[in-house]
């Protein structure tokens, strides 16, 4: 996040088309590289009842993001120009980085595997407050566990959680028969990538390719659609703006309509997730994405046209989360 926000800066200071496209270009590791992170975080910290609409619940915060990024744009592009709107867009990844610094617990997983107990301790000790668990000796942490691993944890007595602050976790450390401190600990592209090779081994194969496959039509998709879709509503004369498609104002209004389309989707999958399951609401939503898009380009009234955009934004988040 913070090279997201410095990449930016360098962004709104810079001059000639190559110097802008390589910036952006290391933005997008930044964000990138945090996108990742982001999505495991909650996968290792809520119980897997709630680990669906957990990360659905950040997943939707990309909405609300679009939504600050459209109505940002829309008070300072027009007064002020596209660099101080650049500037603007630095502030909220500075002030997360800052944030999850300071307040965002470290994995127990990694503090075991630095050899940091007693860190991991404080840690486990935080989630169960969190997760508000009764705390027995028998609780499991299975995302500490591997088949090359092993954790335990002690305790001076079987508690309540009201009792559960003067207790004292104590975990061992993740060392394993093949030594998983140092698989966690190394580093480097060869390290790297052994690990995604690990991902193609036989049993692995065929759900990777297909969530591989299904991944990358999602993001082409998506973002393809995106960008043309303000065009394509231009040449068939589609305005969703509300203040006239020849005002100043047009092109932020129709961003911000279509990032707010967004949230029944976001809502959709936050209350279906763990009901219906992953498979069936991303097949579901990806079909109904794709049929209003194909309805789109063959509708030959403007209204119905952007109709059909609209359902397609608003779904096609579903197979995102």
């Amino acid at each position: 996040m913070f090279m997201n926000a410095l990449f930016t800066l360098f962004f709104a200071a810079s001059h000639g088309h190559d110097a802008m496209i390589i910036l952006r270009f290391l933005t997008g590791f930044g964000c990138g590289g945090s996108v990742s992170v982001v999505f495991a975080l909650p996968a290792e910290f809520v119980p897997n009842s709630f680990r669906g609409s957990a990360i659905t619940v950040v997943a939707t915060f990309w909405m609300v993001g679009s939504i600050i990024v459209a109505s940002l744009a829309w008070a300072i592009i027009p007064g002020h120009g596209w660099r101080a709107y650049a500037v603007a867009c630095a502030v909220p990844p500075f002030a997360c980085a800052v944030i999850v610094f300071a307040f965002v617990h470290e994995s127990p997983r990694f503090l075991l595997a630095q050899r940091k107990e007693a860190e991991a301790s404080r840690v486990m000790m935080a989630l169960k407050h969190f997760n508000a668990l009764p705390f027995s000796l028998s609780f499991p942490f299975p995302f500490l566990a591997s088949s090359s691993s092993s954790c335990s944890i002690s305790s001076s007595s079987t508690t309540s959680l009201s009792s559960l602050s003067s207790n004292i976790v104590q975990l061992r450390p993740l060392v394993g028969e093949q030594g998983m401190e140092g698989e966690l600990k190394s580093a480097g592209v060869a390290a790297a990538l052994t690990r995604v090779g690990a991902l193609w081994q036989p049993r692995l194969r065929r759900p990777t390719f297909l969530l591989c496959v299904v991944w990358v039509g999602i993001c082409f998709g998506w973002y393809g659609l995106s960008n043309w879709i303000p065009s394509l509503l231009k040449a068939k004369n589609v305005s969703l703006c509300w203040s006239g498609p020849m005002s100043p104002s047009c092109l932020y209004e129709t961003a911000l309509v279509v990032a707010l389309f967004s949230a029944p989707g976001n809502l959709l999958s936050l209350l279906l997730v763990d009901k219906l399951g992953r498979n069936l609401l991303m097949t579901s939503s990806i079909l109904v994405a794709a049929a209003s898009v194909m309805l789109a380009g063959f509708s030959s009234s403007s209204t119905m046209t952007g109709v059909f955009f609209c359902i397609f934004n608003a779904v096609s988040v579903i197979s995102w989360n």
